[in-house]
């Protein structure tokens, strides 16, 4: 009866225990790829990318140089992103690897790829 009775009371008690992780419940949008739900626009969050990681080299004065690609303004950058090779260049896949300085981070390139996905909002 003892047994019984404590078996009971353990399996009670244990099988209470639940042990919940936050970020496996409710992943943030960095660790789950973001929220594919928020508008990615141009202004807001793709020019200041191009200002910052490519106008030094494909900007209007410059982009004749530099493989002809110019990224100054909304029309020249949609223009640009319509072609695969911008995706693959910005992933630094198959030899193409931009901008030179570097990898973007995760978290800008999908903002520029959700913008793709999202048919360009300005």
């Amino acid at each position: 009866m003892k047994k019984t009775r404590l078996m009971l009371a353990l399996s009670m008690l244990l099988g209470g225990c639940y042990y919940d992780n936050e970020e496996e419940l409710y992943p943030s949008p960095t660790t789950s790829g973001g929220d594919t739900t928020v508008v990615v626009k141009y202004s807001s969050d793709i020019e200041p990318l191009i200002n910052q990681h490519c106008y030094g080299c494909h900007s209007a004065a410059s982009y004749q140089a530099v493989g002809k690609v110019n990224l100054e303004g909304y029309a020249n950058a949609k223009s640009a992103a319509q072609k695969p090779k911008f995706v693959q260049c910005v992933r630094w896949e198959q030899g193409c690897n931009m901008p030179p300085s570097g990898r973007l981070p995760a978290d800008q390139l999908q903002k520029i790829e959700r913008w793709i996905s999202q048919n360009f909002p300005e």
